[in-house]
Formats: structure tokens, sequence, C-alpha cells
């Protein structure tokens, strides 16, 4: 599937928490909280449900988490929406969207996918 075309949303939101912030999704076989999902050190973060394309904070959790991987952010306003670019080691991914949340959790899934594929 083509990162970029995936609507803000709950979709999008889901693939961010699990191939960008590392988080478990819910598993019915978990004996501790198996319809949640799991931030990295195992806490509930999920019930305060983190809209990483539709909203400034989630977005900065985003942000956070990657420049914690060593990426380097750069946004541009445009007439017709933002553009997000994630920098490392002399290799830009990048994504379009009308608004900043969402070309940020485009660009994140984007550049991780990038440098996670085989």
């Amino acid at each position: 599937m083509n990162e970029t075309q995936i609507e803000a949303g709950p979709e999008l939101d889901a693939l961010v928490a699990r191939e960008v912030m590392g988080w478990a999704p819910p598993d019915p076989a978990r004996q501790w909280a198996p319809e949640e999902w799991l931030d990295t050190t195992g806490s509930r973060d999920w019930p305060s449900y983190r809209a990483f394309s539709i909203s400034y904070e989630g977005m900065g959790l985003v942000l956070e988490r990657m420049q914690a991987l060593g990426y380097a952010p750069s946004m541009r306003m445009w007439p017709t929406g933002w553009e997000v670019r994630f920098i490392v080691e002399w290799q830009i991914h990048e994504a379009a969207a009308a608004t900043l949340p969402h070309a940020v959790a485009l660009a994140a899934l984007a550049a991780v996918r990038a440098t996670t594929a085989p």
C-alpha cells in the first residue's frame, strides 16, 4: 500500500502506532489488556487515543519519536497544504497533505518503511 494515499484517521493512526511508535496492537492472546494498544514500555497508552494524523498533540509525539530515531524534520507550508520531509543519512522521505499532522504522519510512515525495508 502506498502510504501517501492513506486518509487521516484511525487507519493511518494505527499504522503509525505500530510501525513508527513501536506500539503493540491489541492481542486477544495477551492476558493483560488484550483489547488495548501498549506503548514501548508496556503501559496502556491507547485509551487516551493518540490521533497522530489529525491532532497536534499526536503529531508532537511522532516528531519526538522520529527525532529519537535520528531523523531531521523539514516542514514547508504551500497554498495547497503542507510538505514534510524526514532526512536521515542523506536520504529524504517526504509526503504532502492538506494538514500538518496528516503530512507528518504520512512522511514518518514512509521514512520508517523505507529504512526498515529489506
